[in-house]
């Protein structure tokens, strides 16, 4: 992941970062989201374990999602409801046996899939930028020394059509 601007797209921004030095002082830090071969187009995958992923109000709602580059075929998760973010990191460090169950227990699942298409002409190829937000004053307790990217407070997965040249949100979680 590399930060970038994402011109003409606004997020709401809900908090701050500027009071951790190693984040950036906007509330919404922006990734453009890059493969180790350096491509910047990708599959998405959105998974689930209960239902089918589905799309509501333009979002598609999942557990997981991950990406599949187009120049060398390798896949990588990208965020997971249950492990990433403000909450699953609390719960990591507050009880570590009872999560480790909690995978487990996820994982027997047989999760159902949904490869993401543009809203506007469902191609299925897209560059993919991510947003983090975290909340602000949070990094001065030392309970999240050394962890403190961990704890975002929100995730936002856009999706960039190079067929259409849309510019939709994907994904948008509140983590704590």
């Amino acid at each position: 992941m590399r930060p970038t601007i994402l011109a003409g797209f606004a997020f709401d921004g809900h908090a701050g970062s500027g009071v951790f030095p190693n984040l950036a002082e906007d509330p919404n830090i922006v990734f453009q989201i890059r493969c180790p071969c350096g491509g910047k187009q990708f599959f998405l995958l959105a998974e689930a374990d209960q239902t089918e992923p589905k799309y509501v109000e333009g979002l598609l709602m999942a557990d997981r999602y991950s990406l599949t580059c187009v120049d060398c075929g390798k896949e990588t998760p990208l965020f997971d409801t249950g492990q990433h973010g403000y909450n699953s990191e609390i719960f990591k460090k507050e009880d570590q046996a009872d999560n480790a169950s909690h995978q487990a227990e996820s994982i027997s699942k047989e999760p159902k899939s949904v490869m993401y298409a543009c809203a506007n002409c469902e191609a299925h190829i897209l560059g993919v930028v991510m947003r983090l937000e975290y909340p602000g004053g949070l990094f001065d307790d030392p309970f999240f020394a050394g962890g403190e990217q961990e704890f975002f407070s929100w995730v936002t997965v856009v999706a960039i059509c190079p067929t259409c040249s849309a510019v939709k949100m994907v994904a948008d979680f509140e983590c704590a």
